[in-house]
């Protein structure tokens, strides 16, 4: 996937920050939107966009764990 076609929504987001806050990890939070859309191919961006915490081409800023931060 190139780059520039990665992309997540506002809701994506906001999701992806609860389920990180219950003690979900990155490639379940994934797994889960791979299966609401229907299948991998369909979730426009990677478990490691989702991994390094932001995405700033948009403005949006995910909620970083502390084990991401290393603490």
């Amino acid at each position: 996937m190139l780059p520039g076609h990665r992309r997540m929504s506002k809701a994506d987001i906001q999701q992806m920050n609860d389920m990180r806050k219950g003690g979900i990890g990155d490639s379940r939070i994934h797994g889960f939107m791979a299966s609401l859309a229907g299948g991998y191919h369909n979730v426009p961006y990677t478990t490691r966009d989702m991994h390094n915490g932001g995405w700033p081409r948009c403005g949006i800023v995910l909620e970083v764990s502390p084990r991401v931060q290393g603490k």
